[in-house]
């Protein structure tokens, strides 16, 4: 009995050292010995593998460890619950999956019989050493984290609940898996019913991820029209209020001319000097901006931005105003005014989080090979520009932020449109490389 536990201690030490460092790879976590949870977590690991060893029945321990490794994987790296459920799943998989591939391995190579595997504890030492190497290689060469950014992204707009109920069902499918290992098949069988079930069920999981983040791309794309939309009524309103106020400046002009009143030249100089400086300066900036488009989107945030005292710096180049995007095809014209004006929108939004007097949007454009359009910000909160990237991180609260995972995918799925960021001295800027 004490040397069963010896070398029962061993495979759990082995296994729980490789778990660590994998979900260390997963979420691009440094491990520093001297952290007092890793040999907590290390603790914690070892003590329920040794327990799910002797005392647990074998169909159940996958499900098990799997809670496990969850709670030590947060208590340890402190990540939101969606990444640590992602990172322990992707990590609990890989070894399932690893597992079954050495085992078939070891007896089709070795010629190993199904019982030295299963039941002699030298079989067992062999197949943990195996596993613990070839998943700590997976995560050193990054295999495993191009798998687990991978499901992030696919999952980044799921509800946590939903991914939490799609997980507890492929961890119960996944354990009663083992079942076939305790049955009398032949190996071949087991290897092909195993894989079979993971490959259905994978298939199906994914396929239902994939659906419902395609959803949600419609669902975001479908927010920000709505949003343009409430800007035009916006605009709408102010044109109303705008024809309104002039048909009562046009009756008391009438007034004033029948009167012959001789101050009626005077108003009407007011009248068309306050035009002319809430409307004419704007329209005179949005002038410079290339045609097809574009122009009239950036007139329209412009006005928003003159609405909520927000001081716009337009600078265009010489040869910019000599393209004309009506001369580009219909799809890279809109995805051109999309990303615009959901940077724009964004812009904006920080913005007015500053005092009056501190709101201030500059817009450049130039050519310089590529058509350039940069949008800069001062920003209030810190900003980690590789999460950005990365998965579509925002500061924005709740309910808010769908605009720059909209603009990756647009990006994405053209090459002729690039998008970098820039973060200096709190200036968020954002950089917009066209290829015409």
């Amino acid at each position: 009995m004490l040397e069963a536990l010896n070398q029962y201690f061993l495979q759990s030490l082995i296994n729980s050292v490789a778990v660590i460092y994998v979900l260390s790879k997963l979420l691009n976590e440094k491990i520093s010995l001297k952290n007092y949870r890793i040999y907590i977590t290390l603790l914690l690991f070892i003590l329920f593998s040794l327990i799910t060893y002797f005392e647990v029945n074998n169909l159940v321990r996958f499900f098990i460890m799997t809670i496990v490794v969850f709670l030590g994987n947060y208590y340890l790296f402190r990540k939101n619950l969606k990444e640590t459920l992602i990172s322990t799943i992707v990590e609990q998989l890989l070894i399932f999956i690893v597992e079954i591939i050495v085992t078939i391995f070891l007896i089709f190579a070795f010629k190993f019989e199904t019982s030295q595997i299963r039941y002699n504890l030298l079989g067992n030492i062999i197949i943990v050493l195996s596993i613990s190497c070839l998943i700590v290689i997976l995560a050193k060469i990054n295999f495993a984290n191009k798998i687990y950014l991978f499901v992030y992204n696919l999952t980044l707009k799921i509800n946590t609940k939903y991914l939490i109920i799609y997980s507890l069902i492929m961890i119960i499918s996944t354990n009663f898996l083992y079942v076939s290992n305790f049955l009398e098949l032949e190996i071949y069988e087991i290897f092909i019913i195993n894989m079979l079930l993971v490959l259905i069920y994978t298939f199906i999981l994914f396929y239902a991820l994939f659906k419902q983040n395609e959803n949600l791309h419609f669902k975001e794309e479908n927010l920000y029209l709505i949003n343009n939309l409430n800007e035009y009524e916006k605009m709408l309103d102010y044109q109303r209020v705008n024809n309104h106020e002039n048909k009562n400046q046009l009756l008391v002009i009438k007034s004033m001319v029948e009167k012959k009143d001789e101050k009626a030249v005077e108003y009407i100089n007011e009248i068309i000097k306050e035009k002319r400086e809430d409307n004419e300066v704007v329209y005179t900036k949005a002038k410079r901006i290339p045609s097809g488009g574009l122009q009239g989107l950036i007139y329209q945030k412009m006005l928003l931005m003159q609405e909520n005292n927000i001081e716009v710096i337009l600078d265009v180049g010489t040869q910019v105003r000599k393209i004309d995007l009506s001369n580009i095809s219909s799809k890279m014209n809109y995805d051109i005014c999309r990303i615009v004006g959901i940077i724009l929108d964004n812009a904006i939004e920080e913005t007015i989080k500053f005092n009056k007097k501190d709101r201030e949007i500059i817009i450049s454009m130039y050519v310089d090979d590529f058509f350039f359009i940069e949008v800069s910000n001062r920003i209030k909160d810190n900003i980690d520009i590789n999460k950005i990237s990365e998965k579509g991180y925002t500061t924005k609260t709740k309910g808010h932020g769908y605009g720059l995972s909209l603009l990756t995918k647009i990006v994405n799925e053209n090459n002729n449109i690039y998008n970098e960021i820039r973060v200096i001295n709190n200036i968020f800027t954002q950089i917009v490389k066209i290829k015409m």
